[in-house]
């Protein structure tokens, strides 16, 4: 038997995608979707398992396949039926699952033969048996949550390392937090599951044999919901000299033991949602352990350590207005954060947010390729949707502006030690790399983009900055800029420029 795993590509253009970065680096996408090496792990030895993402790789549909399995966050949900619909005309079973499937899996029976709600891990190797057995049933429910210590090692080799930026590991699932736009408390439940430390290396090691290895990604929620066990895990992984980087809570800040064994242990930077910097805004998300007030010293304590922060915003959330642009400029400039995924709130389903949105009649659109959080999709209390629209669009333009970035860069580097522990010597691939990052650089009219490159390698030579974190900062600074730079004009600018906060 031959199963193929699918994880489908982004219907609609996205922040999120950084395809220029990846290019810039010689990859083709960010990172690996977990559940492809994952679902392969648990599926029975005497199956064939083919993974696919899409984002890589083209879907070959003449390929013989006996089954095929399907996942997708709602933002993309609608390629995965696409997808369906292709191998059901050819006769080929589909089984779709997922956070999207989880939540609306009534409207993913019409495109597929079965739907996996919850985690699946533990019913996975039934429903391929049911499946031989030719009694597949249309709908499978995981009644409990996985025990990680049972998971195996994810197939790893089975995907295309090489092809990413990073490769994606779980050290833990859950969140005790109640936020109101946040799905995973929903999927993944309340309570902190934890692989052993052991698993977690064993799974390290093995990523580091796969050829073309860059980087990890840590995808857990909260990579310091546990401390005690987090402390274990880093100074395990300090030995193996893998650089990684994790989302944590921005409370990282008050752990300066922490953050000495991240810094020990190769992290690059931490993903921190600061999601506004609005305390009603926060109120109403029930996000109760971000603290506007606290913020700028906890950022400056991670910067200290030699940890890069990339923060993530939400725009657009009732309590926003005209200044709610410049003043989100002003936090992530005067906090020195180079790097930020700016949002536009977006209600998935199933959400506290989502059901709020549905009863109070403020959807704009359900089509699901619009959900993205570049879209607007909701109505906005004190912004029409030409306001956030128009300041969404400018925060972006004046956020990442090259003179900016190279400020921001310039004032953070004076503080903290941004060399990194690993010694790496010089490959072949990272000689091309190069010659990529001065091509792109260098063969334009934009002279902004040219004067950004030289600022930036005369930062070479600096005692406390490596060339990696240069090339870093080179990478995403270009995939950004080039990112902003398709964004349409705006009328009347000045009024989020002169917004009075």
């Amino acid at each position: 038997m031959i199963l193929k795993l699918i994880s489908p590509k982004m219907p609609i253009k996205s922040f999120w995608d950084l395809k220029v970065t990846a290019k810039l680096l010689r990859k083709n996408a960010v990172c690996a979707n977990l559940w492809l090496p994952v679902i392969a792990s648990v599926t029975p030895g005497d199956i064939t398992v083919i993974c696919i993402d899409e984002n890589v790789e083209k879907i070959n549909y003449n390929e013989k396949v006996d089954l095929v399995a399907l996942s997708g966050m709602t933002c993309g949900i609608k390629r995965s039926f696409e997808i369906a619909n292709i191998y059901r005309k050819k006769g080929v079973p589909v089984i779709i699952g997922g956070i999207h499937a989880t939540m609306n899996p009534e409207e993913c029976q019409n495109y597929a033969d079965s739907v996996v709600v919850g985690e699946a891990e533990k019913i996975w190797p039934k429903i391929v048996k049911d499946f031989q057995e030719k009694k597949l049933k249309p709908l499978y429910t995981s009644d409990t949550f996985t025990q990680l210590t049972e998971i195996p090692v994810p197939r790893y080799d089975l995907l295309k390392i090489d092809k990413y930026m990073a490769a994606p590991v779980q050290t833990t699932r859950g969140c005790p937090f109640n936020c109101d736009f946040c799905s995973v408390k929903i999927i993944n439940g309340p309570m902190y599951r934890k692989k052993t430390i052991e698993q977690i290396i064993r799974e390290l090691k093995f990523i580091k044999k796969q050829p073309g290895f860059n980087s990890i990604m840590i995808c857990d929620d909260n990579f310091i919901g546990d401390l005690v066990f987090a402390k274990k895990l880093l100074k395990a992984m300090i030995p193996l000299h893998m650089n990684w980087m994790a989302q944590c809570s921005v409370n990282l800040g008050d752990h300066p033991d922490i953050l000495q064994l991240m810094k020990k242990s190769s992290g690059i930077f931490v993903f921190i949602g600061f999601e506004t910097v609005n305390k009603d805004n926060l109120k109403a998300m029930n996000k109760f352990v971000n603290n506007p007030d606290e913020y700028q010293q906890k950022i400056s304590a991670i910067h200290n350590a030699g940890i890069s922060v990339l923060g993530s915003l939400i725009l657009g959330s009732d309590n926003d207005d005209l200044t709610s642009f410049r003043e989100a400029y002003e936090f992530l400039n005067e906090n020195n954060i180079i790097f930020c995924m700016l949002n536009i709130l977006t209600p998935l389903p199933g959400t506290k947010l989502f059901k709020r949105m549905e009863k109070e009649d403020r959807f704009l659109t359900l089509d699901w390729n619009y959900f993205n959080v570049g879209n607007i999709t909701i109505k906005t209390r004190k912004l029409s949707s030409e306001e956030l629209r128009s300041g969404f669009i400018w925060l972006h333009k004046k956020y990442y502006n090259y003179d900016e970035i190279y400020k921001r860069f310039r004032r953070l580097i004076r503080r903290g030690n941004w060399k990194r522990p690993i010694k790496n010597k010089a490959t072949f691939q990272g000689f091309l790399v190069l010659l990529n990052l001065l091509r792109s650089y260098l063969f334009t009219t934009n002279l902004k983009q040219i004067r950004f490159l030289f600022k930036m390698l005369k930062h070479l030579p600096n005692k406390n900055v490596d060339g990696y974190f240069i090339g870093f900062i080179l990478a995403y600074g270009k995939g950004f800029n080039d990112y902003v730079k398709q964004m349409p004009k705006i009328k009347n600018p000045e009024r989020f420029e002169n917004s009075e906060l």
